[in-house]
């Protein structure tokens, strides 16, 4: 686990580890485009989930810790991990 500062606040967050030996796998890539208010499926996912996000903001709760996600930004979400 990391701790990361965000206002004077310490939040602990699930930590990814990635090998040196191999690149990571690329299961699969999606480009969405929300042009009204979205819910994303509030699930365990069983493989590790990247967010990119190239304008808005995407809310998204791992593990009761709430990140909000802007433009230029990215977010790892880890797997067996509850997030929404």
């Amino acid at each position: 686990m990391a701790f990361f500062p965000i206002n004077m606040e310490i939040l602990l967050m699930n930590e990814i580890l990635f090998s040196n030996r191999e690149l990571p796998r690329l299961r699969a890539a999606e480009y969405l485009v929300i042009t009204s208010p979205f819910v994303h499926v509030d699930r365990i996912a069983p493989f590790h989930v990247l967010i990119y996000v190239t304008s808005g903001t995407i809310y998204v709760t791992e593990d009761g810790v709430p990140y909000d996600v802007q433009p230029g930004e990215l977010l790892f979400l880890k797997s067996g991990v509850h997030h929404w």
